[in-house]
């Protein structure tokens, strides 16, 4: 009789979901999300249009696996308590959880379709991860467990060129995420064909998710751009811990917003001098540039996150937040009410040294927002 019950229940056809998802770019798409199962195994997802409240997520049935529980090494859907209710998990249980099974499993899974790397995760810079960290209150290791086309009405506003998709995807680590997220993940997913027109492969690839929580569940999320969703690699995921390791930390240095007053002191010897510069920030904390021109040697610069330059005090390393905080948000030239006070040869010098410490710090790097 367990056979003939589990036999019935692998060829069952009636899990639906009637749920709100929303894009990158703000707008909502209600849909009524249909499973069909099938003999193999697998889910047919299909959408239908439903006029259901949004924040409303209707869900028949206990189990959504039609072959029976996941593994115990990698749960893929939520913990219940003694009462059969299930619960969300927090960042630390997930990191527990998936963390021993993710390092002792395979990158992916046996008979999993390996993910095509994208150009742009190939030669992705700093500041496009930095904004996406900055941006993202929730950064996913996930890996996408099924994909729905959406068509007609449902994709009206999405840009010429462009195809849209559901996306559910299963959680294996949260990177960045206070309130915690649920074991899986759904959102939707704008994506362009290659030149011939063929839509790449998603399903089983390996991701990083960059997003908020839409509304109050935890079970969907909306990315906060169109590239938000990353081809996982060891490189580009140890790339982004030690970002997001860096803004959350306590010392991270604080949004550059402009610059305040500038000042040059001509020193005894011709040639000799030091500038100093003082930027403005979100949060009134003090940073400022000092640049020191000594004769016969190569200027010298540094930045101070405090009222005091330390002497020992040396540039940011290029790929650094604070580097990132400078080379991204500083302006071309030195404003004139900068160096209002100054006379005319101390304001030439302070804005050759400007543009030398612009010259050191390279170009920020970030791609045109898609």
């Amino acid at each position: 009789m367990r056979n003939v019950y589990r036999h019935a229940m692998r060829h069952a056809n009636a899990l639906s979901d009637a749920t709100n998802v929303q894009a990158y770019d703000g707008n909502f798409i209600s849909v009524t999300f249909m499973r069909h199962r099938v003999a193999h195994g697998d889910d047919i997802p299909t959408f239908h249009p439903t006029a259901h409240d949004p924040l409303r997520r209707h869900r028949r049935g206990p189990d959504r696996c039609a072959n029976g529980p996941p593994p115990q090494s990698v749960p893929t859907a939520p913990q219940q308590n003694s009462a059969g209710d299930s619960t969300t998990l927090t960042p630390e249980q997930l990191d527990r959880q998936w963390e021993g099974a993710r390092d002792a499993a395979p990158a992916g899974a046996a008979g999993a379709e390996p993910a095509q790397p994208a150009a742009a995760d190939q030669g992705a810079g700093y500041a496009d991860l930095a904004d996406l960290v900055l941006a993202a209150p929730v950064i996913a290791d996930a890996t996408i467990r099924s994909t729905a086309r959406i068509k007609g009405a449902e994709a009206a506003d999405v840009t010429p060129g462009l195809v849209r998709f559901y996306v559910e995807a299963d959680v294996t680590a949260l990177i960045r995420g206070s309130g915690g997220v649920a074991p899986r993940l759904g959102y939707l997913l704008d994506v362009a064909p290659d030149s011939n027109g063929r839509l790449p492969k998603l399903k089983k690839a390996r991701v990083l998710l960059f997003g908020r929580t839409a509304g109050t569940s935890t079970a969907q999320i909306q990315l906060v751009a169109r590239d938000a969703q990353r081809d996982w690699t060891p490189a580009l995921d140890a790339q982004v811990r030690r970002i997001a390791r860096e803004v959350l930390a306590a010392d991270a240095p604080p949004v550059i917003t402009g610059i305040g007053n500038a000042f040059h002191v001509p020193g005894a010897l011709p040639g000799e001098g030091e500038t100093q510069i003082f930027l403005t920030t979100s949060d009134q904390r003090p940073v400022s540039l000092s640049i020191l021109r000594r004769p016969g040697e190569q200027p010298r610069w540094a930045v101070a996150l405090s009222e005091i330059v330390d002497e020992a005090a040396a540039p940011p390393p290029r790929g650094s937040l604070l580097w990132y905080r400078l080379a991204c948000a500083l302006p071309a030239a030195l404003p004139d009410r900068s160096v209002a006070s100054m006379a005319a040869t101390d304001a030439v010098i302070a804005r050759e040294d400007y543009q030398f410490v612009l010259r050191a710090l390279g170009p920020c790097g970030r791609s045109p927002r898609r």
